[in-house]
């Protein structure tokens, strides 16, 4: 069973998928961009990171330090889009906005928890539901951005050899297209910090 970093083997392959790579596939929306332009400096720390370890083949490592860009990302990217209360469909509490945002980004939240309701998803917690009235992530992001939790919490809190030999296989993947997903997230919280 792996559990930490120390035990992530570096794997020397003939087709390497590094950072340069990474970022050649994304130049369609980088749009003449660097990355960290398009991401900006609260998550270009992490990306960098995520990046550096996947170019000296910590595969596992990277896709969980990119988990943790994008755990801050969907904190703000709620707090943006979700200005009341009136934007759930389902609030048996009826909590106000800040107890709200507490219960899902709040230092106690959970990423699951907060990427089902972004997906529209009714979500459970302390006997009340919650649901929005509108999808703000779809089913693609949802799955994606929770395959690269799960893979987080692989990464650092163990995982069977299978799961490991799969996420290292994934990896390049999950990179990819986390950082595509983090790119229209930071455009959305733009835009819409620009409108109000």
């Amino acid at each position: 069973m792996k559990t930490n970093l120390q035990v992530e083997s570096k794997e020397v392959i003939s087709d390497k998928y590094d950072s340069a790579k990474i970022i050649s596939n994304l130049s369609s929306v980088l749009d003449g961009n660097t990355l960290e332009e398009c991401v900006g400096p609260i998550f270009y720390r992490d990306v960098k990171e995520c990046l550096d370890i996947l170019d000296i083949g910590y595969k596992v490592s990277a896709v969980g330090i990119l988990g943790r860009a994008i755990e801050l990302c969907t904190k703000l990217y709620f707090e943006t889009l979700i200005k009341n209360k009136l934007a759930f469909q389902l609030n048996t509490g009826n909590k106000s906005i800040k107890q709200i945002r507490e219960i899902f980004c709040g230092n106690n939240s959970k990423q699951d928890e907060r990427l089902k309701l972004l997906n529209r998803q009714q979500v459970g917690k302390d006997s009340f539901k919650y649901r929005l009235n509108r999808q703000l992530l779809n089913k693609r992001f949802y799955n994606l951005l929770d395959s690269i939790r799960d893979a987080r919490n692989k990464a650092f809190h163990g995982c069977s050899n299978d799961e490991y030999d799969l996420l290292c296989e994934e990896s390049h993947l999950l990179i990819e297209w986390g950082l595509r997903i983090l790119i229209e997230l930071k455009k959305e919280i733009d835009q819409k910090s620009n409108q109000g």
